[in-house]
């Protein structure tokens, strides 16, 4: 989990993930630990065929809720790493061998409210004392699904004191309120078969969904009106969950790190947006909540910082040549781009190391 502007990352560390730790890391992949905590070790043999799910870090990056055990919850203070509270969810459903068949699933409301889901059920909690906000739901109770257990996902919904449920196998959006346990189906949206997952932005205005073939798309959405397809598809989304998309802020715009591609797309002006390209597909594992900073992995497990500064990439750039680029160069960079970009040695040397060349 990257907080701030990407300079520090949240992360369970030790050979058994026995320690919670706050690190620091430059461009370069080299980290310092700032803060360090111990936890319970995690059982690796759970992470087989999944990845170990993430620290979920509330929007002003002041608590931190880490599963510590099969259906216990650890709340932290960020970024003094210190106790706040414990939380017991429901127990997860087991199979014939008594294993759970999932794991527990932790969402922020906002900066101090919780959804846990355990197995059927999804419970509401204080994040700050550890009380319960509202009865626990059960979803086999909505009137949604025939399934038992039933199979579903779970999201935050734009209106206060609701969350948003959808089915596996059903492109339809249920808003559930949380004090009454009971859907709101004047808020229902109904997709396209195609549509496996939607997830609203804070306006409610606009949906991204992923679609069967594993694409992504953006639709513009209201409740019983018409809905269409405004941005998209892009894709296949990586495996293994190894990309980043989230709708920025309250507005339209949308974020998506996926392959060889790092976009910023707008919904209400579709066309608009900005991309950045690399040579090879990139496997990201966070992202800021602005999406400038993105954690990967490359082919060798190496991992870094990657930081969509232009002026950061020029600076670079400038370092490593130690002059302007010459006319071969510049033959296959935008034409937009000034006509100098490094500093002329002869001004730094006289410490007008501010002015550039073309800019003047």
């Amino acid at each position: 989990m990257l907080l701030g502007n990407g300079d520090k990352m949240l992360l369970r560390t030790g050979e058994t993930g026995d320690q919670l730790s706050l690190v620091s890391m430059d461009v370069h992949g080299n980290e310092k630990t700032l803060k360090k905590v111990n936890r319970p070790p995690r059982d690796k043999s759970k992470d087989l065929y999944r990845e170990p799910p993430e620290v979920s870090v509330n929007q002003a990056e002041t608590l931190a809720a880490d599963l510590i055990g099969p259906n216990k919850i650890r709340v932290w203070a960020l970024p003094s790493l210190r106790q706040v509270t414990d939380i017991t969810t429901a127990k997860l459903p087991v199979d014939k061998a008594g294993k759970a068949t999932a794991e527990v699933k932790i969402y922020f409301l906002d900066d101090d409210e919780l959804l846990t889901v355990s197995g059927s059920r999804i419970d509401h909690w204080n994040a700050q004392t550890g009380q319960r906000l509202s009865k626990t739901i059960d979803v086999r109770d909505l009137g949604i699904t025939g399934k038992n257990p039933p199979q579903f996902t779970v999201n935050p919904y734009p209106k206060p004191g609701y969350t948003q449920i959808m089915i596996k196998g059903s492109p339809v959006v249920h808003a559930v309120n949380l004090r009454t346990a009971k859907e709101d189906k004047a808020l229902q949206l109904r997709f396209g078969p195609q549509v496996r997952q939607a997830v609203l932005n804070s306006s409610g205005r606009y949906a991204a969904v992923q679609t069967t073939g594993n694409m992504m798309e953006v639709w513009s959405v209201r409740p019983g009106r018409h809905m269409e397809r405004v941005l998209g598809p892009f894709g296949p989304l990586q495996v293994y969950g190894r990309y980043r998309a989230r709708f920025l802020q309250a507005g339209p715009e949308l974020f998506l790190a996926n392959g060889n591609s790092v976009r910023f797309e707008d919904a209400a002006n579709p066309g608009g947006g900005d991309s950045y390209n690399f040579a090879e597909d990139q496997e990201f594992l966070a992202s800021t909540e602005d999406g400038k900073t993105l954690l990967r992995v490359n082919k060798e497990d190496h991992v870094d910082l990657l930081r969509l500064d232009p002026e950061l990439w020029k600076n670079h750039l400038c370092d490593i040549l130690g002059r302007d680029l010459t006319g071969d160069e510049r033959r296959g960079l935008p034409r937009w781009l000034p006509h100098g970009i490094c500093p002329d040695p002869s001004l730094s040397a006289l410490g007008e190391t501010s002015r550039f060349v073309g800019l003047a």
